[in-house]
């Protein structure tokens, strides 16, 4: 009986080392990935904070030279800089709402320098007001890197961010150990607060900017009261919270339009801010955040985008079909276009922001949409589609060919062709002009857990 006690005591002791040893060599291997995590976030920071300086000292040599064949390779260095320092930057932990005025900035900074490479390339000389851009962008890009530059000297360097604990923070939700990293943040922020827009764009978004609404041409003014009464049907509907109180702002006489501007208070005493415009009474723009009511029961990414479009539908955005979008933290952001007779309408764009715990529609903007939308016309033979795929290089392989409208930088639109397809092991997008095949534009085309955006 003895000896049996004493076999059981050796097995028992013989477990119990062997779990010892399996729970240290899972802590030492839990050890070893946090601190890979740690150094590779670190690193992002550092190419980040190196491609913003990067940018900050290209954008002050272009100028300098003016001679547009000795731009090109400026532009492509600030383009190619600012694409890194984008994609570094939204890869970090963290909450992203944060800095979406900054990322805001650098995609807009690298397409810009896209289309001027594009027509530096053509030898064609730029104007005073894309000078001017440069300018703007040159301004912003100093105050960056410096902003950036502190929190890499101050609090990097000093390990006063903790990567892992916010990577922790941001799967439990907690404030405390987030708040650590968003302070850091918090002046480049507000420096950058006044240059973002609603949301991400997407591909073909910039070309809205200075271009005469063709929605509103020959459209009926309304007043202020009747501009009034399409908010208050807005508010009776199931898309936000019933409405409090609102007040007519006034008006803006926009560049190429006028809008009345209100500013709304809903049940939960949060603000809202509209636009719409006085010719045609459209809806342009929405801008808001709700209170959180529940941080548990969170919209999944397909019933948000149903929600987007059933909101669309009821306001007379119709055949709209969602493209690509981006899920952060707490929104659901989505770009939308029509689809007629097959054709995508890549010009007529409307951006719809959810919050996914309020369940309700936050923000959106149609100044795409009202700029472009109107009855196209082919009036020329072009490439059959049949033959697309002979333009493609051999090691392309097509998945689909969709046909689209497309604008390009000069606030013209062209018809394309989209081929969808993999090359060398990364999915893309070409647009082939149909009349003369061209390769109006090319794309990269990411997908991962936050969404579907291209490059």
């Amino acid at each position: 009986m003895q000896n049996k006690f004493k076999f059981m005591f050796l097995i028992l002791s013989f477990i119990l080392f062997l779990s010892l040893i399996v729970a240290r060599d899972k802590k030492n291997i839990f050890d070893r990935h946090k601190q890979v995590l740690k150094n590779n976030y670190e690193c992002q920071f550092y190419d980040t904070v190196n491609y913003l300086d990067d940018v900050k000292n290209l954008l002050r040599k272009v100028e300098l030279a003016k001679i547009p064949r000795q731009n090109i390779i400026f532009f492509a260095q600030i383009w190619h800089s600012a694409s890194m320092a984008h994609n570094n930057l939204s890869g970090l932990p963290g909450n992203h709402e944060l800095i979406s005025h900054v990322l805001k900035y650098l995609s807009q900074t690298s397409d810009f320098c896209y289309a001027m490479l594009n027509k530096s390339v053509e030898n064609k000389n730029l104007s005073d007001n894309e000078w001017q851009k440069i300018n703007d962008l040159k301004i912003y890009a100093d105050d960056l890197s410096f902003e950036m530059n502190k929190i890499l000297n101050e609090d990097c360097v000093a390990q006063k961010i903790s990567w892992d604990k916010l990577i922790l923070a941001n799967e439990n939700n907690n404030n405390e150990d987030k708040n650590k990293f968003d302070a850091s943040m918090n002046d480049v922020k507000k420096k950058f607060q006044e240059y973002g827009e609603l949301i991400y764009d997407g591909a073909f978004s910039d070309h809205v900017k200075n271009i005469s609404p063709k929605m509103l041409i020959n459209a009926k003014e309304i007043n202020k009261l009747e501009a009034t009464e399409k908010i208050k049907k807005i508010f009776e509907s199931k898309y936000l919270n019933h409405m409090k109180k609102i007040k007519n702002s006034g008006e803006i006489n926009k560049k190429n339009l006028s809008v009345y501007f209100f500013n709304v208070l809903d049940d939960d005493d949060q603000e809202f801010y509209f636009e719409i415009t006085k010719k045609g009474g459209y809806l342009l723009l929405i801008l808001g955040e709700p209170k959180e009511k529940n941080l548990e029961n969170k919209l999944n990414v397909e019933d948000g985008i149903e929600l987007a479009k059933k909101f669309l539908a009821d306001n007379n955005f119709l055949d709209m079909h969602e493209n690509y979008y981006e899920e952060t933290e707490k929104y659901l952001t989505i770009n939308f276009m029509p689809i007629k007779n097959n054709i995508i309408y890549y010009s007529d764009l409307v951006k719809v922001k959810i919050d996914l715990y309020a369940k309700k529609i936050v923000g959106l903007e149609a100044l795409g949409y009202l700029n472009m939308h109107c009855e196209r016309e082919k009036n020329f033979f072009g490439i059959d589609m049949n033959l697309v795929e002979d333009l493609l290089p051999d090691e392309f392989e097509k998945n689909k060919i969709n046909e689209c409208v497309v604008p390009l930088e000069n606030g013209k639109e062209v018809f394309c062709y989209e081929v969808t397809g993999i090359y060398k092991q990364e999915k893309f997008l070409i647009y082939i002009n149909q009349e003369s095949g061209k390769f109006e534009k090319i794309y990269r085309l990411i997908e991962n857990q936050r969404g579907i955006i291209v490059e």
